[in-house]
């Protein structure tokens, strides 16, 4: 594999939850609602498939979700 320059972490785990984070925090991160509008025949709900509640999965429902705090 190429090293690449930059920071380099010590897992992919943790490479992935460092980027899921700074997406979120640039709000792009690709939530339901957002592929629903871009994808509407894939995509067919835009309800948060964690929690199941019935919220529209948004990065402000992400941010406050009960569910995706334990994973």
């Amino acid at each position: 594999m190429n090293r690449t320059k930059g920071v380099h972490y010590t897992s992919r785990k943790l490479s992935t939850r460092r980027a899921t984070a700074i997406k979120c925090i640039m709000d792009s991160l690709p939530t339901l609602e957002e592929l629903n509008r871009r994808r509407p025949e894939i995509y067919t709900t835009v309800e948060c498939q964690v929690c199941q509640v019935g919220e529209k999965e948004t990065q402000a429902h992400l941010a406050s979700c009960s569910e995706q705090k334990s994973l």
